[in-house]
């Protein structure tokens, strides 16, 4: 019931490897708009999205993974189209989970399930919520990440270079976003609320594990921390000043912030620390 609703079209990549899976997927393959692809081997993780994608036809593309469960109420749907109608041409990707707006100058923004904080205590954090409820970021990570169509095969998808065949894509979610305001397109993650907490569900703890699959997990994380670094280095200054430029612009614009305001009208109060 959570995924029903006219203008959505649910597109399932099974090929995880998470403990609940069958059940889950007998209950959503009865729907009319749920459709289930698998690949053999397991293509997971960026692969899997791009692929799915590719056969999707909405305007927004919406990634998400099994640890995520949608809101109660499918009205969350209407609200991230409402967000889209009334932002920029050029803002092409809405985060629903965590955002990170700059890690220099003390900006900071960090929403987790429901919070925003800071955890890196060199920073004086700024907080933005619910200030707007919407905020510019510099990278997004998944999930949900709601993305534009059009700007997302413009892009080329999610870089498959960040995760191996069958395994995860590690600051593939990142990258991604980066690439878009190196492109002259934008970002944001959308304030804690009723309709974007997409609270922890059926998999994430439920994956199966074993000491060799973290050790092999902990050395793509270093691999793709170095590609994330040699990749955007020298372009970090540049799009950061474009965040904070046009979070600056969106805050200006009071007609937007209220527009913004009137489709999330009731953040929580992640704007303060928490306690120590």
């Amino acid at each position: 019931e959570r995924l029903q609703h006219p203008a959505l079209e649910v597109i399932i990549h099974a090929d995880s490897n998470t403990t609940c899976d069958h059940s889950a997927l007998a209950a959503l393959i009865r729907f009319p708009n749920v459709r289930v692809m698998h690949s053999f081997p397991s293509i997971h993780e960026l692969r899997a999205y791009n692929k799915a994608a590719a056969d999707a036809h909405g305007d927004l593309l919406a990634f998400s993974q099994d640890d995520r469960l949608p809101p109660p109420s499918s009205d969350w749907v209407d609200a991230i189209i409402g967000i889209f109608r009334v932002v920029p041409a050029t803002f092409a990707a809405l985060g629903l989970y965590r955002g990170h707006q700059s890690t220099r100058g003390g900006r900071h923004v960090f929403r987790d399930l429901g919070t925003c904080f800071d955890q890196s205590p060199k920073l004086i954090p700024t907080y933005l919520f619910p200030k707007v409820s919407v905020a510019m970021v510099m990278v997004l990570m998944m999930g949900p990440i709601i993305v534009r169509a059009k700007a997302f095969r413009l892009l080329g998808g999610f870089n498959e270079t960040y995760s191996l065949r069958g395994w995860p894509g590690v600051h593939g979610d990142k990258e991604f976003t980066a690439r878009l305001w190196h492109h002259g397109l934008q970002a944001g993650v959308a304030c804690a609320s009723s309709l974007t907490l997409f609270p922890n569900g059926c998999g994430g703890k439920g994956s199966l594990a074993n000491t060799r699959t973290l050790r092999a997990r902990q050395k793509l994380i270093r691999r793709n921390q170095a590609l994330l670094s040699a990749q955007f280095t020298h372009h970090e200054g540049s799009i950061q000043s474009k965040v904070l430029k046009a979070q600056a612009e969106l805050e200006a614009n009071r007609s937007l912030v209220k527009r913004l305001r009137k489709l999330l009208p009731h953040c929580f109060p992640c704007n303060k620390p928490r306690a120590k």
